[in-house]
C-alpha cells in the first residue's frame, strides 16, 4: 500500500463490534412507530459509510441471509481484513469495497436502510456534507438514515480534555506513546485535588473510569483524532434539512423522553413540543447530552407524533432490563426492582406487571409476539402472582400501557423482526 495512500486506521486498528442500535430491526421498528412503511427487514438493502472491517454488517448478515448489506470504507487493511471473514464463514449478502466517500457519486444505489456510525464527528466538513448528500441520493423512499455523532453542550468538557492531551502529546509522535501518555495525564488529573467532592474534580474522575475501561486504540482514535467535531442538533438538522432530509427520531427512542427532569423542564418541552427540533434541543440543554444517535429520512415522508401505548399491539417484546433479586417472591403484597442500562429502574408490587417482566426474563432473547405476550402473562398473573381482574378490566390495555412506559424508559424493547 502507498504510504500517501494510508489512514490512521491502517496504522492503528479499532476495536470493531455489533452495534446493536443500528441493525435494521431497531430502525424499522421506530420508523413503523412513527407512521413510516419501512423495507421489511427479512428483504432489505443496507449500506455502512464507513464500516472498516464490515464486523457490524457480518453480524446482521449471519442472521438475515435474504437481505443484502454493503460497507465501504478508506482503510483498505481493515476492508481486506473484513473480505477474509466474510470469506472464511462464506456470507454470499456482504460486500465490502474499499472506496473513498468523496469519489462515491451520491446515488450509489438505493438502500432502505444506512449507518454512518463513529465517523461524521471525525471527518472535515466537505465530508460530513458529502455523507448526508448520500444519505439524500441513495435512500429508498421510506428508507431510514442512521448517524452518530457527538454534541454539545455535553462535549464542551470532553474538548477541553482533547486540548489538554493533545499539548501533553505535543512532543510525542508515536501513536503508542499519544495513547498512553493521554491516559497518563487524565490519571494525574484525576488524583490531583483534594478535595475529590469538588465537581471538576468528579468530573476529572469519571472521565478517566470511563477511558480506562476502554482499547487505547479507542482513545487514539476518538479523543486524540485529528479531527474531533462536535456539534449542536440544531445545527446537524439544519444541514440536514439542506439535503432535504428530516428528523425522524433517536435509535433509541427513550432518549426523546423528558425522564428524570424535574416538572418545570418538562413543563417548557410540552409548551413547544409542536417544535421537535427545537424541543430536541432544549432537552440536549438541559440534560448535557453529548451524544446522539439520530434517525433521518427523506423530508417529503409524512410521520405521525401522535402515539399512544395501543401501538405496542403490533410489536414483539423483549426484555432489556435486569432484577434486583434472582427470583421473584410470591407473597402477596411483594415488590420487584428492575434495573435498566439506561439507569433507568421500576419498582412495582403490581401483580401483572411483575408476572410481564418475569415472564420476559425467563424468555430471553425470544421476542414474543404481543397477543401471545397477553395471554401467557395473565394466565402467570393468575397463578403465581395473586392477580384477581376486576369485572370490566381490559387486561390486553392494561399490559400495553405497561409496556409503553417501560419501553419508555429503556426497560424492553419492540421489535418487528423474530
Amino acid at each position: 500500500m502507498e504510504e500517501s495512500l494510508k489512514t490512521s486506521y491502517d496504522e492503528v486498528n479499532y476495536p470493531s463490534l455489533p452495534i446493536y442500535y443500528t441493525h435494521p430491526d431497531r430502525l424499522a421498528t421506530v420508523a413503523t412507530l412513527f407512521g413510516m412503511k419501512p423495507a421489511p427487514v427479512e428483504e432489505c438493502r443496507v449500506l455502512e459509510l464507513g464500516c472498516f472491517d464490515g464486523v457490524n454488517l457480518a453480524s446482521m448478515a449471519v442472521g438475515l441471509p435474504e437481505s443484502e448489506f454493503v460497507g465501504v470504507d478508506l482503510a483498505a487493511t481493515a476492508i481486506a481484513r473484513g473480505r477474509a471473514l466474510a470469506e472464511e464463514v462464506g456470507l454470499k449478502n456482504l460486500s465490502l469495497r474499499h472506496v473513498d466517500l468523496m469519489e462515491m457519486a451520491p446515488g450509489y444505489g438505493k438502500f432502505d436502510y444506512i449507518i454512518v456510525h463513529g465517523l461524521y464527528t471525525w471527518v472535515p466538513e466537505p465530508v460530513r456534507e458529502q455523507i448526508l448528500a448520500i444519505c439524500k441520493g441513495s435512500l429508498a423512499p421510506h428508507g431510514v438514515a442512521y448517524i452518530s455523532y457527538n454534541t454539545l453542550p455535553g462535549c464542551h468538557m470532553r474538548l477541553m480534555l482533547r486540548e489538554m492531551m493533545q499539548f501533553h502529546n505535543r512532543d510525542f509522535h508515536d501513536p503508542q506513546q499519544q495513547m498512553q501518555q493521554g491516559l497518563n495525564l487524565l490519571k494525574l488529573l484525576a488524583n490531583s485535588l483534594a478535595d475529590q467532592s469538588e465537581p471538576y474534580a468528579k468530573f476529572l474522575q469519571g472521565e478517566f473510569d470511563r477511558l480506562a475501561k476502554r482499547p487505547l486504540e479507542s482513545l487514539y482514535h476518538d479523543e486524540l483524532a485529528q479531527v474531533f467535531s462536535p456539534v449542536y442538533f440544531h445545527q446537524f438538522m439544519e444541514q440536514a434539512r439542506q439535503h432535504e432530509l428530516q428528523f425522524l427520531s433517536e435509535a433509541d427512542y427513550f432518549d426523546m423522553v423528558p425522564r428524570g427532569l424535574t416538572p418545570k423542564p418538562v413543563e417548557v418541552l410540552d409548551s413547544i413540543k409542536d417544535d421537535i427540533i427545537l424541543r430536541e434541543q432544549y432537552l440536549d440543554f438541559m440534560r448535557g447530552r453529548h451524544f446522539r444517535k439520530t434517525l433521518l429520512c427523506h423530508a417529503d415522508v409524512p410521520l405521525d407524533r401522535a402515539m399512544n401505548s395501543d401501538c405496542v399491539k403490533s410489536y414483539r417484546v423483549s426484555m432489556s432490563a435486569k432484577p434486583e433479586s434472582s427470583t421473584p417472591s410470591y407473597e402477596p403484597g411483594a415488590r420487584d426492582t428492575f434495573q435498566g442500562d439506561t439507569g433507568a429502574s421500576l419498582t412495582t408490587a403490581d401483580p401483572l406487571g411483575r408476572a410481564l417482566f418475569w415472564y420476559l426474563l425467563d424468555n430471553v432473547p425470544e421476542r414474543i409476539p404481543f397477543t401471545r405476550l397477553a395471554t401467557e402473562v395473565e394466565a402467570r398473573a393468575r397463578q403465581q402472582f395473586g392477580f384477581v381482574p376486576t369485572p370490566d378490566q381490559d387486561i390486553a390495555s392494561h399490559l400495553a400501557r405497561s409496556i409503553w412506559a417501560t419501553y419508555c424508559a429503556g426497560l424492553v424493547e419492540l421489535h418487528l423482526f423474530a
